[in-house]
């Protein structure tokens, strides 16, 4: 049983798992059941610590080194797309996790502030940190919190079952008074479905993708294109 459950986790989908775990359930004696959920928790327990101690890890880095790091931003947008970032002119951003904070914190309370016409987040811990009072706004983590103009829109990808994806509409209003763009790419029949925390995961799921094309206005990919 603990193989087909591995083999789930590999394939990040329960769906042929639940039938054959219910079927053979029914079979089991209570030490069984207890031996398998055990496993079970094993493995999640397993699968957690270590994406944990990678989001920590960076975590206590950015906070030692957010200077530096915001100062590394700033060179790169003035590289690459020289003009960009200020109110004049904006510039679009695609973060995944921890990237979305640096975005947000360099844009509300950034020196000088990034200015950001369309803010794409997948996997984001913004909204959490501003609820424990852990974020670079000065603000009350008990109230909704009212952005400046320097971020136009926001689009926020997430998937339930992601430990560090958090909604952000329900912490936050854009400046002219409108929520953030909260989307699950995961619902309905599929909330079941498994993701790791790795953009990889995010970046090349379908709602994503359809997602930040409309959100940059970008027409439908070519289906004739190779």
């Amino acid at each position: 049983r603990l193989r087909e459950v591995r083999d789930a986790w590999t394939e990040r989908d329960l769906s042929d798992l639940k039938g054959s775990v219910a079927d053979s359930w029914r079979r089991k004696t209570n030490l069984s059941r207890r031996r398998i959920l055990g496993d079970l928790y094993g493995l999640i327990r397993q699968q957690y610590l270590r994406a944990s101690a990678h989001f920590t890890a960076d975590l206590v880095l950015y906070q030692r080194r957010q200077a530096e790091l915001h100062a590394l931003i700033w060179e790169s947008v003035m590289r690459h797309a020289p003009g960009y970032g200020l109110r004049e002119r904006p510039i679009d951003v695609l973060a995944h996790s921890l990237g979305g904070t640096m975005a947000f914190d360099l844009a509300v309370s950034g020196h000088p502030a990034l200015h950001i016409g369309s803010l794409i987040t997948c996997a984001n811990q913004t909204g959490f940190f501003h609820a424990i009072g852990a974020s670079s706004a000065q603000a009350d983590p008990n109230a909704t919190l009212m952005l400046p103009d320097t971020i136009g829109s926001w689009r926020n990808f997430y998937v339930p079952l992601d430990p560090y994806a958090f909604l952000c509409a329900p912490t936050f209003r854009l400046h002219d008074g409108s929520s953030p763009a909260d989307v699950e790419v995961h619902g309905g029949d599929r909330r079941d479905r498994l993701v790791t925390h790795a953009a990889a995961h995010y970046w090349t799921h379908p709602v994503v993708l359809e997602g930040v094309r409309a959100e940059l206005g970008l027409p439908p990919p070519d289906p004739e294109a190779t």
